[in-house]
């Protein structure tokens, strides 16, 4: 198990920002788990909000040190917290899941969970990066959001926020052992198996576009159609 230490902070900013901003003050341990109750200003990807109500879902943040990562396999950071909230919803509902890539989860095309990577790059080598993931778990009514749903929902219960983190870091944890012990193929295969055929319709170049993840290149990139037409998508190295 790599994660070792939890800290709780009833509100702030953003988990990723605030782990962000006290990384370039100490040094922080691999395995550091920020939680918060809410977060005022919460980021998703390409500048949006991540919008939740106080007290009612999981959101929060964590250390990696992914030194052993060449640059070139970056993406499989996003593969592996994609695969690991796959199998936590799995383990509560029946439902269909989906993986829209690059950062969200559906269920029954309805948005229940994403989540934001910000890597540290020194030297053209990964030394850190800091995970954030927002999962909906017991909020049931979403005000000016289409297309949301959450595990209560689905479930018709109120469920324990905090046991459900303690099960995603287990699943997280051997995920990521994995990929310490280089299993690399195994990764991808189980990935493409779980995006396989779904339909992404996501912003690609700032353009809403439609996009099937098809496979994954030794150099990193994504090979896709976008629209129809196959294209190598680049993830991003900065």
């Amino acid at each position: 198990m790599i994660f070792k230490k939890k800290i709780f902070l009833k509100e702030i900013d953003s988990t990723n920002n605030y782990l962000i901003e006290l990384e370039k003050k100490i040094n922080i341990d691999e395995g550091l788990v920020l939680i918060t109750d809410y977060q005022n200003n919460g980021r998703g990807r390409i500048g949006k909000t991540w919008q939740s109500e106080k007290a009612k879902n999981l959101l929060f943040s964590f250390v990696l040190k992914p030194t052993f990562l060449p640059l070139n396999k970056q993406f499989f950071i996003s593969i592996i917290t994609s695969i690991a909230i796959f199998d936590l919803l799995q383990s509560y509902t029946s439902e269909k899941i989906n993986i829209k890539w690059p950062n969200d989860l559906l269920i029954n095309k309805n948005k229940i969970a994403g989540f934001l990577i910000d890597f540290k790059i020194h030297s053209n080598k990964i030394k850190n990066c800091i995970v954030g993931c927002g999962i909906n778990i017991n909020q049931k009514s979403f005000s000016n959001l289409d297309n949301v749903t959450s595990l209560s929902l689905l479930t018709k219960k109120k469920l324990n926020r905090y046991k459900i983190l303690d099960n995603f870091l287990e699943i997280y944890s051997d995920i990521y052992c994995q990929l310490i012990d280089k299993k690399y193929d195994e990764i991808k295969i189980r990935y493409l198996s779980l995006v396989n055929n779904y339909i992404s319709k996501t912003k690609f170049n700032n353009i809403e576009s439609e996009i099937v993840v098809l496979d994954l290149q030794n150099n990193g990139d994504i090979i896709a159609l976008v629209d129809g037409v196959k294209k190598n998508i680049t993830f991003s190295r900065n």
